[in-house]
């Protein structure tokens, strides 16, 4: 008599982006984790260009400036308090690596967006990674989002005091997924952050303006490290999308007391809440796996 089988392994599979696609990196917000990690960004970009590959555009996007309570929490040092973010991290990028990165001192909103970076050739891919605070700024982006039919993917980081999540994905729930590839194990498009936690678009959920995180790190109420740790996560994430052109998961929870992480894999599990415009017959018969 055979053993009964204590675990039981589900198959995972890729996301893909094609070689030949061009690249386009858009940072919103360079504060407390974009300013982490710009620098994860240039690194990226500097490995692509040391290999002879095709560098990215990149934008860095922010309207703050900085500010003495930013100083050691946020990549900025107390020669820069009064300059623009994006410009400094920009301007310290290029004179480092000899990158081209451009900088927009302003905050970004949907029109905004249009009139900086208009429409594209519709096999480019743009990464916009979002480092904001508020249900605000990230609606401007899901509009975005939305309004890009897959073309742009959303890299988004969001942190409490010790804990957040790193979420990944180019599609929203008016158009949906469809099911993979799975004979060679290739999904195409995954969900957007927003589709995965709708909690990010609400305004509830936005910090009281004496919580910011620089006032919270100065009280004690944040980890003067959950920046850096979420801008760590995030970076890996670039580097599949920019360098490997292929993702392994959609998704990464972390919490900093006590160190705990774990991510949403692509899987047939994970994603099949997301797959729709199908019935449940066709979605049975092209997802099944044996």
């Amino acid at each position: 008599m055979n053993a009964p089988n204590r675990y039981t392994f589900e198959p995972t599979y890729r996301c893909l982006l094609r070689p030949e696609q061009e690249l386009e990196i858009i940072l919103v917000g360079c504060g407390g984790t974009g300013s982490h990690l710009a620098q994860a960004i240039g690194a990226t970009l500097w490995h692509l260009q040391t290999q002879g590959k095709r560098v990215p555009m990149v934008t860095f996007i922010d309207g703050d400036h900085v500010e003495m309570g930013n100083v050691g929490r946020q990549r900025f040092c107390a020669a820069e308090i009064g300059r623009n973010k994006a410009e400094t991290l920009a301007n310290r990028l290029n004179a480092a690596y000899g990158l081209k990165v451009r900088a927009i001192p302003k905050h970004l909103t949907v029109e905004t967006y249009r009139y900086w970076f208009g429409r594209y050739a519709q096999e480019d891919r743009r990464l916009i990674i979002g480092c904001v605070d508020n249900a605000a700024a990230r609606l401007a982006i899901a509009n975005i989002i939305g309004s890009e039919y897959g073309r742009t993917w959303w890299l988004d980081c969001g942190n409490a005091e010790f804990n957040g999540q790193i979420l990944i994905g180019n599609r929203c729930q008016d158009h949906g997924i469809t099911p993979p590839e799975l004979a060679v194990g290739l999904w195409h498009n995954l969900p957007a952050p927003h589709w995965q936690e709708p909690a990010l678009l609400d305004p509830d959920n936005d910090p009281e303006p004496q919580h910011t995180c620089t006032v919270a790190v100065a009280t004690d109420e944040q980890s003067l490290m959950v920046n850096s740790l979420s801008a760590s996560i995030a970076s890996q994430y670039l580097y599949q999308w920019t360098v490997q052109r292929e993702l392994f998961s959609f998704g990464t929870y972390f919490g900093g007391q006590p160190p705990l992480m774990r991510s949403s894999q692509i899987s047939k599990s994970q994603l099949m809440p997301y797959v729709t415009a199908f019935s449940q017959e066709a979605q049975d018969e092209q997802l099944n796996v044996a």
